[in-house]
């Protein structure tokens, strides 16, 4: 028991309650609310405290589940609302019909996804990255530490344009010798291991950002992706404070 929660505090709560996987999976062998075949994915979201995220509530917030694409800014799937508890499952009813197709790639192989919620009025967002099997049930509970790892997945995969300077860049190709620039990647190369990296270097900064604004922890996942080499290898504290220390 005590290696889960070692394992659960270091990787940014990424493993949900065992009663969530429980639910997913009755609710996946009964039939109701969705087949055996689909892909659905269930965990909580913990906002940072208010200090760090203005307004900010895990309850009743939209959810949007989002299929990353390389150099492509990430596909709607689904939207649907966390409860009162701040649990997201995307079986729910979906409450964006209008900009998205609920459609996942087909069949079972490995898949990594987002999903991020909206945790106040001014787009603040709590969201992390899911890599797992499709059309199974899978669990992951977001927070700080994810969120930064899930921003620095979609800069990862779909760039970070050059409208702002945030330390790194990541575009179709780097010319040779600029630093801290990065190729884009596809979806799949977004792996566990990878995740892990991002979400290890993550957890060091959490404290050090404000997720009140949708934008808030950009400057922190460019660390995280420098640091890490695009989640190629484990970041160290001194790499992080001092990407930060110089902006």
């Amino acid at each position: 028991m005590r290696q889960r929660k070692d394992v659960f505090h270091r990787a940014g709560f990424r493993l949900a309650a065992l009663t969530l996987l429980l639910t997913a999976a009755v609710a996946a062998c009964s039939g109701d609310g969705f087949e055996q075949t689909d892909t659905v994915y269930t965990g909580i979201v913990f906002v940072p405290p208010p200090p760090q995220c203005t307004g900010c509530s895990g309850a009743g917030a939209t959810a949007q589940l989002l299929e990353l694409n390389q150099n492509q800014a990430p596909r709607v799937v689904k939207c649907v609302r966390t409860n009162e508890r701040g649990i997201y499952d995307t079986s729910d009813p979906n409450t964006c019909p209008e900009r998205s197709d609920g459609q996942l790639p087909p069949g079972d192989g490995r898949a990594t996804v987002i999903v991020v919620a909206t945790v106040n009025d001014q787009g603040g967002q709590i969201g992390g990255l899911i890599s797992s099997r499709l059309e199974q049930a899978a669990s992951a509970d977001f927070n700080g530490t994810t969120h930064i790892a899930c921003k620095a997945g979609v800069f990862l995969t779909a760039g970070t344009g050059t409208a702002r300077d945030l330390g790194c860049t990541v575009q179709p190709s780097c010319p040779t010798g600029a630093v801290n620039c990065f190729p884009t990647m596809a979806p799949s190369d977004v792996d566990d291991a990878r995740i892990d990296n991002l979400e290890a270097a993550s957890q060091v900064l959490e404290l050090h950002v404000n997720y009140t604004l949708p934008d808030g922890v950009d400057r922190a996942s460019c660390a995280v992706i420098a640091c890490t080499q695009a989640g190629a290898v484990a970041a160290t504290s001194a790499c992080l404070d001092g990407f930060l220390a110089q902006r």
